[in-house]
């Protein structure tokens, strides 16, 4: 079970690392002609749920992370976007 709260973890960073390339490579930054602001506030809206999801996982993960006395993960790629949004 400890085995499989660890490749648990690792998915998960997996999980927030590609959240966070795919907002710095597709998230409205600047202006563009080719994206109005309704359609950068939809992109960044689609942002704001995946990061609150990855949130609510990382909660629930904290169970076995208590059982198996891990420390406590710290995951910056989503506190960068939740920063940039």
């Amino acid at each position: 079970m400890k085995t499989e709260v660890e490749n648990t973890i690792e998915d998960f960073k997996k999980e927030c690392i590609d959240n966070k390339n795919s907002f710095i490579q597709n998230a409205p930054k600047v202006w563009d002609k080719n994206m109005d602001n309704a359609k950068a506030f939809e992109k960044l809206n689609e942002y704001t749920v995946s990061t609150a999801e990855l949130r609510a996982h990382e909660e629930q993960m904290q169970a076995g992370l208590e059982i198996f006395d891990f420390e406590p993960i710290a995951y910056p790629e989503v506190a960068l976007v939740e920063k940039e949004i």
